[in-house]
């Protein structure tokens, strides 16, 4: 696909399911778009999900960017940081506790 795509998602404590995420959006991405890159906001998490986003960031150079957030700011702005982040034509948000199935966008990517 010829445009880019930015796709995020907040996390609060989420060091259970925020590498399995990151990877499934890569994975997808990878799949329809040259150029794309996954914004994770932690919002203030108290568990190990600084350090595992971190990694993240390191381990798949500049297509996994972070934000820290000190303290939580709450939902709202984490996803308006996570927006202001965003660099791609097309933007994408999901929530980090993975309530939805990354593969399901191969059902919507083709139609954009």
């Amino acid at each position: 696909m010829n445009k880019s795509i930015s796709a995020f998602f907040p996390v609060l404590n989420e060091e259970g399911t925020v590498r399995r995420l990151t990877g499934d959006l890569l994975r997808v991405l990878g799949a329809y778009f040259k150029d794309y890159e996954v914004i994770i906001v932690n919002d203030g998490s108290t568990d190990g999900t600084k350090q595992i986003v971190d990694e993240l960031c390191r381990e798949n150079g500049g297509y996994v960017k972070a934000i820290h957030h000190d303290q939580s700011k709450g939902y709202g702005n984490a996803l308006r940081s996570g927006f202001n982040a965003a660099r791609g034509d097309l933007v994408f948000y999901t929530d980090g506790d993975y309530q939805f199935d990354m593969d399901d966008l191969h059902n919507a990517l083709p139609l954009i």
